[in-house]
């Protein structure tokens, strides 16, 4: 063979393994002084199998399913620990002035509590 055979044979091998098959194109100077003495077979596409690619897009949600029967109820858990106590909310508006009637030996007054998280006033029937 010939050095530009070789070189054509060879650079259309390559055109095929890189997966250019409309691009590859074998030139040969072939003559009966130059007889075929080997014959190469490329098998392209049955190489190694290669490495998963990433996961597609989730497609759209399909329809909702018939619902099961429902299942044994399990025993109650423990009660957990109580939360801290939350801060203490915005005072609202005004209302209108009501009538409260107190009874016997009771009088309207203010009943001021102190707590940890302040103090509370409550308007309320104080005893006489």
């Amino acid at each position: 063979m010939q050095t530009s055979t070789i070189l054509a044979t060879a650079g259309a091998a390559g055109f095929i393994a890189a997966g250019g098959f409309g691009a590859a194109a074998v030139i040969a100077q072939t003559g009966s002084d130059n007889p075929a003495v080997k014959t190469v077979t490329i098998d392209v596409g049955k190489g190694q199998k290669g490495e998963t690619g990433p996961a597609g897009p989730a497609g759209p949600i399909g329809p909702t399913g018939a619902r099961g029967p429902t299942g044994a109820r399990g025993p109650a858990g423990e009660t957990g620990p109580a939360g801290q106590q939350g801060p203490q909310g915005l005072q609202g508006p005004k209302g209108d002035p009501g009538s409260q009637t107190c009874p016997a030996g009771f009088v309207p007054g203010d009943l001021v509590i102190n707590h940890p998280g302040g103090q509370t006033t409550i308007f309320t029937c104080l005893e006489a």
